[in-house]
């Protein structure tokens, strides 16, 4: 009984510890939240905070750390622990880590996305398939009302990396064979053997793990 109390002391003074030394060594900055009163739904993924990992451009990594990803914004945020208000890294943020998505950055600019902007990673190695996740607010009246309805929109871009260039990619056969002409005929087999469907995560990643090993 005393080996198990002693055990379970350890264990709370290891994850206190560890939430002492990312308040301690990451450097925060108090942020005023955008006042969106009156639209529906939030800018946020979650509107909880989510314990996850982070790497700074410093090539510093943090574990378990609160965070907050605002993707309307495409801003990270973490907790300040002592009233609960969000800070913005002073550091910029390279990839971070929460509820098992990874997000990275510093990918050439695309459309109106540049080296800042943070894609979730879909598969992929030396070949990426990333995807953008992001929030709109749109604008509509409801039948018979005089009010404007305003609320959050969530949508998806999905984006392949390849040789150190970025294409727009609708998950489709035909994007994919544009994409890899020479390896065509290999792709098509494995398309046909698998039965892929692009609609399914679980497939996509499965063809891009493919195409990795061409």
């Amino acid at each position: 009984m005393k080996l198990l109390t002693t055990l379970v002391l350890l264990l709370y003074l290891t994850n206190a510890s560890k939430a002492q030394v990312y308040l301690r060594d990451i450097q925060g900055r108090v942020i005023r939240e955008t006042n969106f009163m009156g639209v529906i739904g939030s800018p946020f993924e979650n509107d909880e905070f989510l314990i996850g990992n982070v790497m700074l451009s410093n090539d510093n990594e943090y574990e378990d750390v609160p965070l907050k990803y605002d993707i309307y914004n495409d801003v990270l945020y973490f907790k300040n622990t002592k009233d609960e208000t969000l800070l913005s890294f002073v550091i910029p943020v390279k990839w971070f880590k929460i509820a098992g998505q990874t997000y990275l950055n510093g990918f050439p600019d695309i459309d109106s996305y540049t080296k800042n902007t943070f894609y979730g990673l879909v598969a992929g190695s030396k070949i990426k398939l990333l995807c953008k996740v992001f929030k709109t607010i749109s604008e509509s009246r409801p039948y018979n009302s005089p009010n404007v309805e305003k609320k959050f929109e969530g949508n998806k871009d999905y984006y392949i990396l390849k040789e150190g260039k970025m294409y727009k990619f609708k998950p489709s056969k035909k994007d994919l064979l544009n994409l890899f002409v020479s390896e065509g005929a290999k792709i098509e087999e494995y398309i046909k053997q698998e039965k892929i469907n692009f609609k399914n995560k679980e497939d996509l990643v499965k063809i891009i793990d493919f195409i990795n090993l061409l």
